[in-house]
């Protein structure tokens, strides 16, 4: 069992950090995440863990919520009910306000395979041009009401200068209207619509 640090990003004014598991046999209701700062346990509203996968992989995804001064935290992976450690990683937080996407990831374009959907093809192709495009391009979708939609069936394909991103909407009983943005580099503020 091992892990690492496949992705580190800026979003929405918080540092999300997504490690991949390995293993045999991984449960996403057994795999114990801790949260440290020093020697003591961090406090819940710092952080907000996700776990997604298993058998022998699986994602986990911490977004950290910057605090009044910078903050390193200590995180530990381990099975429930084990003494097996998968590993402990370290991750240090700017304190609030002092947040700064990484450089290089520029989005310059974007286009769609189509404009409206139907109940029976929901399914939409984005293509994104730019540069140093990752996985970790974002993706904000709202509703006609302003609510942000999460969107559970987001696949990406393709780095470096275009990158196809597609999205599945929900059926609706009615007419709705969203609005698709795309932001690099966790930046919100540099948003293509």
């Amino acid at each position: 069992t091992g892990v690492e640090e496949v992705a580190k990003e800026v979003r929405s004014g918080k540092l999300v950090v997504t490690y991949k598991l390995t293993g045999t046999d991984l449960k996403e209701d057994q795999t114990e995440i801790k949260v440290k700062q020093g020697m003591y346990e961090a406090a819940e509203w710092l952080y907000d863990i996700e776990v997604s996968g298993a058998g022998t992989e699986q994602t986990v995804t911490i977004t950290f919520t910057p605090d009044v001064i910078e903050a390193t935290y200590t995180v530990t992976f381990s099975i429930a009910g084990t003494s097996e450690n998968a590993g402990t990683m370290t991750v240090t937080v700017p304190k609030e306000g002092e947040l700064e996407a990484p450089e290089g990831q520029t989005l310059t374009e974007v286009t769609s395979s189509k404009t409206e959907i139907t109940n029976t093809d929901r399914t939409v192709e984005f293509t994104l041009k730019g540069t140093g495009l990752t996985e970790s391009t974002g993706v904000k979708v709202l509703n006609q009401y302003s609510s942000e939609m999460q969107m559970e069936n987001k696949k990406v394909e393709g780095t470096g200068n275009e990158q196809k991103i597609t999205l599945t909407f929900p059926e609706n009983e009615f007419d709705a209207t969203y609005t698709v943005s795309f932001y690099a580099n966790g930046n919100t503020n540099d948003i293509f619509t």
